[in-house]
């Protein structure tokens, strides 16, 4: 592992009682549905990835044990993700669970030539997968669950393997890791990341 992809052991390790299921995580609250930020998305995303709220005895745990300010939610993706890049330039994830036995992360160098789409899905499959050529794997990393690590987000990342569930990982997101560029969503997640009650 390198500067893209590591393992940052000298986090703690999230207490087993304070992780919900994977079942109470799936049916709890969306994290990020205002219409302020869901219009940024493309309307089809939803069917790959959705976020959801950190329950509040794990809030409390975070805001104790990280002397950062971030943001938190879990993420749940239901199938592998295509290189992109997110609005954020680096995260610390805690993988609930893989989504299957060999499902490995991958960071690129490189940009990805794709003409403006106006659905989601429009940029999965064949077309992708061109795209995905022209990039240079820099780091594949088959990442263990229940272990943090550290992932740069601003460069051309992609999850791959054999995605049989839903693939659900905590992220913690620090506020100085988050881009200017998208202000109404980062200043909507900080502000309800904030509020005490849930």
């Amino acid at each position: 592992m390198n500067e893209y992809i590591k393992y940052m052991d000298e986090f703690p390790s999230i207490p087993s009682d304070l992780i919900p299921t994977i079942e109470q995580i799936t049916n709890s609250q969306y994290f990020g549905n205002h219409e302020s930020v869901e219009k940024l998305r493309h309307p089809f995303a939803i069917k790959y990835y959705s976020t959801r709220k950190v329950n509040q005895s794990l809030k409390e745990w975070l805001l104790e044990n990280f002397k950062f300010d971030f943001v938190a939610m879990f993420i749940i993706f239901n199938a592998n993700m295509d290189p992109h890049k997110d609005l954020r330039n680096y995260t610390y994830n805690y993988i609930i669970d893989t989504g299957g036995d060999n499902i490995h992360t991958n960071v690129f160098s490189g940009e990805v030539g794709r003409k403006k789409v106006e659905k989601w899905h429009e940029v999965r499959g064949e077309a992708s997968n061109n795209a995905a050529s022209e990039l240079t794997l820099l780091e594949s990393v088959c990442l263990e669950s229940m272990r943090w690590h550290y992932l740069r987000t601003d460069l051309n990342h992609s999850v791959t393997g054999d995605h049989v569930r839903p693939r659900v990982i905590l992220s913690v997101i620090p506020v100085s890791a988050m881009m200017s560029n998208n202000k109404v969503a980062t200043d909507w997640f900080i502000e309800h990341w904030q509020k005490d009650n849930w």
